[in-house]
C-alpha cells in the first residue's frame, strides 16, 4: 500500500444495481481515472462484508475527484489514508469517522475480517486497526 502521499479507496459499486450495471459504472471510472492520467490502481475491496472491485488513487489533489464519484455512485463513504497510514472513512454528510492505522495483514487474518481490501498487484492484503 501507499505510505507517502495521502491515499483514497473507494469503489462505484451499489448494492442497489445489477452486476453488469456495477461493472459498467465501474469501466466508466477507469476510463475518467486513464483520461486524466491519474495514479490509481484496482483493487478489491470487502467494506461490511461485501466484496467490491475498487480504486486506490494516490494524492491529496484527487480528494474532490473521490468525494465527486463516490456522490455520483451514491457511496456511503470512502477512505482516506493519511501519509502515515492512519485513516478515517469520510461519509457524504461530511462526518469522519477514524478506524485506525492501515495495516498489512495475512490472507487467513484478512479473510476473518468484513473489512479489508486485497492489491492484485502485490499480493497483499491490507486492513485498518
Amino acid at each position: 500500500m501507499i505510505t507517502k502521499p495521502d491515499a483514497y479507496l473507494f469503489s462505484t459499486c451499489n448494492e442497489s444495481r445489477t452486476r453488469s450495471e456495477n461493472m459498467t459504472a465501474h469501466e466508466k471510472t477507469v476510463t475518467l481515472l486513464n483520461s486524466i492520467d491519474a495514479p490509481f490502481s484496482v483493487v478489491i475491496g470487502h467494506y461490511q462484508g461485501r466484496e467490491e472491485l475498487s480504486f486506490l488513487i494516490v494524492g491529496k489533489k484527487y480528494q474532490n475527484l473521490v468525494e465527486t464519484i463516490c456522490k455520483n455512485h451514491a457511496q456511503e463513504c470512502y477512505l482516506h489514508i493519511h501519509n502515515d497510514n492512519h485513516s478515517e472513512l469520510v461519509y457524504g454528510d461530511g462526518k469522519i469517522e477514524k478506524v485506525g492505522k492501515l495495516t498489512n495483514v495475512s490472507k487467513a487474518e484478512a479473510e476473518q475480517l468484513k473489512n479489508y481490501t486485497y492489491v492484485p498487484v502485490t499480493g497483499l492484503y491490507w486492513t485498518t486497526k
